[in-house]
């Protein structure tokens, strides 16, 4: 993603949901998915923390990519030159996925469940890898770290 989308993107979600949720610390539910980026950690927000999330979109540079597929697979659009085909991939994943349904900043269970990609913005977190959780595959076991950790 380029500097001036991921600006575009920031401006936007500053003004709907109170802050820059580009900069901030992406996370998922999905195993899988977060293996490939390296070590899995669960993280957990010390103190206040905001978080927003979209019940549509899996991993928001795959959606780019998808729509970077569509829009330059489009017949009407064979004949733009680069800049103006970036251009058009910009504006329309604004209006259609950005600016589109799904975005939550409540319910972080669902977000979690649904293993899409949830932005977390803290000051302070802590991260524990599989070997550090005494229960990893509960919910109960999270919570023990909590109670462990505080807030």
């Amino acid at each position: 993603m380029d500097k001036d989308l991921h600006d575009n993107i920031n401006d936007y979600f500053s003004k709907e949901f109170g802050a820059p949720f580009r900069n901030s610390m992406l996370c998922t539910g999905n195993e899988r998915h977060a293996s490939y980026f390296g070590t899995l950690y669960h993280v957990f927000p010390v103190g206040n923390f905001q978080y927003l999330w979209n019940a549509n979109i899996e991993d928001l540079n795959h959606t780019l990519s998808d729509v970077n597929y569509t829009v330059s697979r489009n017949k009407d659009n064979r004949e733009l030159d680069w800049r103006d085909m970036e251009a058009k991939v910009h504006d329309t994943f604004l209006n259609k996925v950005i600016r589109g349904p799904g975005w939550s900043t409540t319910n972080l269970q669902k977000g979690i469940k649904s293993n899409n990609e949830i932005m977390v913005r803290c000051k302070k977190y802590y991260g524990l890898d599989e070997s550090s959780l005494p229960y990893p595959e509960t919910i109960a076991g999270a919570n023990k770290i909590l109670q462990i950790i505080g807030n």
